[in-house]
């Protein structure tokens, strides 16, 4: 049996969906440029998976700027933040 390729891998990341989630620090980049949290197989995980971590953060009296960026954080189609390898066929 192979081992699983590049390609493979990255196939099997356009599946799913992922946590995404801004510098602390507030400064303004593009999404791709966030911070990647988690991998999830569906939407609603990966938004539980947040609504969860705001609330543990609020009730731990966390730092505001921890909770704003779990509040900004973003739940992305893996194929946005990762591209799929695309071959041409001659």
């Amino acid at each position: 049996m192979r081992a699983p390729t590049m390609q493979l891998t990255a196939m099997a990341l356009i599946a799913g969906w992922l946590w995404m989630q801004p510098p602390l620090d507030g400064s303004p980049r593009f999404i791709k440029q966030w911070e990647h949290v988690r991998s999830y197989d569906a939407a609603r995980r990966c938004e539980a998976a947040i609504s969860s971590r705001y609330k543990r953060l609020v009730g731990e009296d966390a730092p505001i700027a921890e909770i704003e960026q779990t509040l900004n954080s973003r739940c992305i189609p893996a194929d946005y933040i990762y591209t799929p390898p695309y071959r041409v066929s001659r």
